[in-house]
């Protein structure tokens, strides 16, 4: 170290060639230079041969507080960063990453003993689990992969290469499709190694550069709680950002950038708004774990949003609905049109969720965000439910149907334009009209808020009337 020192020439040409492609055209950036300067003074030589280690010392000799010190990173982070974009280093000395632990072996006794769980949770045979089981620890101890690491080339090479009869390969397969399909809705992986080609979803590809750093923000999307829908739409609008963006380094994004991007989408306020909270929590993300030392999204416009119009299915849609369903189907459309309940909560029904209270029968909803609610039901609607063993609405494998499939067989009984959540606002509004109760309305639909109840709600035209009627005969 060479604390006190002028900056040497090659620490003084680096810095110079930093600064051309970073001007210092705000407070932070003239400080993130003068910290670099401070770095190069201090650690002399030549900044293409600078360690982790020495990073390390020069940090913990550092007389600052730990603000001071986490800024210190950032910008000795941000510097090498360029650095390796460049070509003067292969590695960056300030983003040395932790060995982990934990074990492909530990990570199948986990992931086995949490699939052995759910499995039992959906009310299956103890053989049946323990088959499944078996296959899949074979599958595990045969390939020594990480689990979640699995692809599909490395699924078919290995059920190919099985040296067993034909019925067994089948039965082995069944399991595995079991367990990656499981994993797959628990948000363990994002695509599932089992299916088949032609029913593989085709994720558009996005540069290298964006996908290094979706990937610690998805993992840190779901350490912070959020539920596996919301983490899978936050990524499908960062990767769309993203190839629209694929010359642009993630860093290297600008205010300006955004503010293009958004302005030239034709959407509606709801997509515009949802498109800016994805980008908005990505960037403060890179900020809040130093990846960049000024978030660009600070200073985006709020969204105006305008107010949207209920859209309540037609009774006869309703009607003529339930007559062409199916038994199953017409279930689904009963608990949205008479119960209010999302496409995702239907698709999750679990015949356990019944419940018989002093008062009557209930249904314990699994909602929005991971939060519950219990919903009075009638014992017709009790003893149909209960009459399933495991989920009401069961996926092909294991697990309940996808509400993107649900609600695309549910539209296909509509009229065209008329959705399954066209029925949560038909249950909306004929509960607010028998008595205005907007409170107990959004207790039943499951809103934190009674103005977005108001949203679900068409008033009749017939108080609308009586109440003009009133007025004019009151003059």
């Amino acid at each position: 170290m060479n604390r006190g020192h002028a900056v040497a020439p090659s620490w003084a040409a680096a810095l110079a060639s930093y600064e051309l492609e970073h001007p210092s055209e705000g407070a932070a950036s003239r400080a993130r230079l003068t910290r670099l300067r401070r770095l190069g003074e201090d650690v002399g030589g030549d900044p293409w041969d600078v360690t982790p280690a020495d990073i390390a010392q020069w940090l913990s000799g550092l007389a600052a507080s730990a603000e001071a010190l986490r800024k210190y990173r950032h910008a000795a982070r941000s510097f090498y960063r360029w650095a390796v974009e460049c070509g003067h280093v292969d590695i960056n000395p300030v983003l040395q990453q932790a060995v982990s632990t934990y074990t492909a072996d530990s990570q199948w006794a986990d992931a086995l003993s949490q699939f052995e769980k759910a499995q039992r949770g959906g009310g299956l045979a103890d053989e049946t689990i323990a088959i499944r089981v078996g296959h899949v620890r074979r599958f595990a101890r045969e390939t020594a992969l990480e689990p979640w690491k699995v692809t599909a080339a490395d699924y078919s090479a290995w059920v190919a290469g099985l040296a067993v009869a034909s019925s067994t390969r089948a039965k082995i397969r069944d399991s595995l499709r079991t367990f990656y399909r499981w994993a797959h809705q628990r948000g363990r992986i994002d695509e599932d190694p089992t299916l088949e080609p032609s029913r593989r979803a085709k994720t558009p590809e996005i540069p290298a550069q964006w996908e290094a750093q979706l990937r610690p923000w998805r993992s840190w999307l779901r350490s912070a709680g959020h539920p596996e829908p919301t983490v899978r739409l936050r990524m499908i609008q960062l990767r769309r950002f993203a190839r629209d963006h694929a010359s642009l380094d993630p860093w290297s994004v600008t205010i300006d950038d955004l503010i293009d991007w958004l302005a030239g989408k034709r959407w509606a306020s709801e997509t515009r708004r949802a498109y800016r909270s994805a980008l908005r929590s990505f960037y403060r993300w890179a900020s809040d774990t130093g990846r960049i030392d000024e978030d660009p999204t600070e200073r985006l416009p709020a969204i105006r949003m305008s107010k949207p119009v209920p859209r309540p299915a037609h009774d006869d849609d309703y009607e003529r609905a339930l007559r062409n369903a199916a038994e199953s189907d017409r279930l689904a459309l009963r608990l949205a049109a008479e119960l209010g309940m999302r496409c995702g909560e239907v698709a999750q029904v679990h015949a356990r969720d019944v419940a018989r209270e002093a008062d009557g029968w209930t249904l314990l909803v699994h909602g929005k965000g991971s939060k519950e609610r219990v919903l009075p039901i009638d014992e017709g609607m009790a003893q149909r439910l209960r009459a399933h063993e495991g989920y009401v609405f069961s996926g092909q494998y294991d697990g309940h149907v996808s509400p993107t499939w649900l609600s695309a067989r549910i539209s296909r009984l509509l009229p065209a334009g008329v959705t399954m959540h066209a029925l949560r606002h038909r249950f909306a509004t004929k509960a607010y009209n028998v008595d205005r109760d907007v409170f107990t309305v959004q207790q039943l639909l499951g809103h934190a808020s009674p103005a977005t109840t108001q949203r679900y709600v068409r008033v009749d035209d017939a108080a609308k009337r009586r109440l003009v009627s009133a007025v004019a005969g009151a003059v």
